[in-house]
């Protein structure tokens, strides 16, 4: 399968455009958030002080809610390529955070400062250029025993679009995330698993990509005779026996731990 190359600046339109939507057609991220959640309160414990913490790729603020509602924080710094996602920050001081900002950036080519207790992300490493490599890099920017925690997509990622279309985003697998992370530091916590959404027809399988903003792979645009062919192939090929189609999504989860380096 051709993998696209990734338009930043069409991932920033994108997402701005389904700023309104996002949280109501976002059920799989944000079951990513709430399971990511889950195994960082199985490492830290459920009311844990963790800190300072930067989230990257913040959007919305899905899994923030989650940090808040599980967690404390002595500072929160968010960050996303789509600047409007810094009214997140209201939000953070008034859940009694007292220092929160955020950092309007590109993820993959800002200079983050280091000595963070948390790095954390949810289902957005999926749009760089070279996931694991920034996964390993993002280990620079932590205190020792801070942990990185984050959830992507794996390569089985809305598989029936790319095998239609011939296009899709570049997935690292989960062994090789988990083993890159494990030559630099402590993996706590991981796991990946399937998760498959149901639609009465395939336009509205189109319909809800661009309502959480996961359309931010081509700039090309469907003619009508297109849009009709792609229906007709999407029902042959993945239709139900009750006759709905389906969309397959692929999380992956980390939670790891930089572990302190011990004197000689």
């Amino acid at each position: 399968m051709p993998v696209t190359l990734i338009d930043k600046a069409l991932v920033r339109h994108r997402f701005c455009r389904s700023q309104q939507s996002y949280d109501e057609h976002a059920s799989v991220q944000r079951e990513a958030a709430q399971r990511l959640g889950t195994l960082l309160a199985d490492v830290v414990g459920v009311g844990a002080d963790i800190g300072r913490v930067l989230e990257l790729g913040c959007g919305t603020g899905v899994f923030t809610r989650e940090l808040l509602e599980r967690f404390r924080m002595q500072r929160w710094v968010g960050n996303d390529i789509v600047c409007t996602f810094a009214s997140l920050v209201d939000e953070v001081c008034a859940a009694g955070v007292s220092k929160a900002d955020f950092i309007h950036a590109d993820m993959e080519t800002c200079e983050f400062e280091a000595g963070w207790n948390v790095v954390a992300a949810n289902a957005s490493f999926q749009w760089l250029r070279d996931s694991v490599r920034f996964a390993t890099r993002l280990l620079q920017l932590l205190e020792p025993e801070g942990m990185l925690v984050f959830s992507t997509f794996g390569p089985d990622n809305m598989i029936e679009i790319s095998e239609l279309t011939g296009s899709g985003l570049r997935y690292a697998g989960y062994d090789q995330m988990r083993s890159a992370l494990s030559e630099h530091c402590t993996v706590l916590a991981s796991e990946d698993y399937h998760q498959c959404m149901m639609f009465d027809d395939p336009r509205d399988v189109l319909r809800h990509i661009k309502a959480t903003g996961t359309n931010a792979v081509t700039r090309s645009r469907w003619s009508k005779q297109d849009l009709r062919y792609f229906s007709e192939q999407y029902r042959e090929r993945f239709g139900t026996v009750d006759g709905r189609v389906r969309l397959t999504y692929h999380p992956m989860l980390f939670v790891a731990r930089m572990e302190e380096k011990v004197a000689q």
